[in-house]
């Protein structure tokens, strides 16, 4: 089972986080990610905590994307960061800093408003 059918068949894809609210589980586990020290070689805030840093593609994918997803494809991640809102920062294909405008460094009252884009369904015909 995918990342995305994991999430789609939990009620509305969130789990609660350490404020009591109900996020987007795909959000909980990038905070987590965030979170432990050990993995700042790889991920970690920007510079003043309004954007996401992968700063080593290659420890990412085959050191911190396995501990919380069933896979360990970039792509994959990228793509999760674009149904959530989440926009690359630069053109630099070496470069891979991503920000949302309600994913900021302990701004946690700001994630409430984070939410998955909906599909759009194409008219027939």
């Amino acid at each position: 089972m995918s990342d995305e059918e994991e999430e789609q068949r939990r009620p509305g894809g969130e789990e609660g986080d350490e404020s009591g609210s109900c996020l987007p589980v795909f959000i909980s586990k990038l905070l987590r990610m965030l979170s432990p020290s050990e993995n700042n070689d790889a991920i970690r805030w920007g510079g003043d905590g309004s954007t996401v840093l992968i700063r080593d593609r290659t420890l990412f994918e085959t050191k911190v994307i396995p501990k919380f997803f069933k896979h360990s494809n970039l792509p994959s991640f990228v793509r999760q960061l674009n149904l959530y809102g989440f926009h690359k920062t630069t053109q630099d294909p070496e470069v891979c800093e991503f920000q949302h405008k309600y994913f900021k460094q302990d701004q946690f009252h700001l994630l409430q408003n984070i939410r998955r884009k909906q599909a759009v369904e194409k008219p027939e015909g």
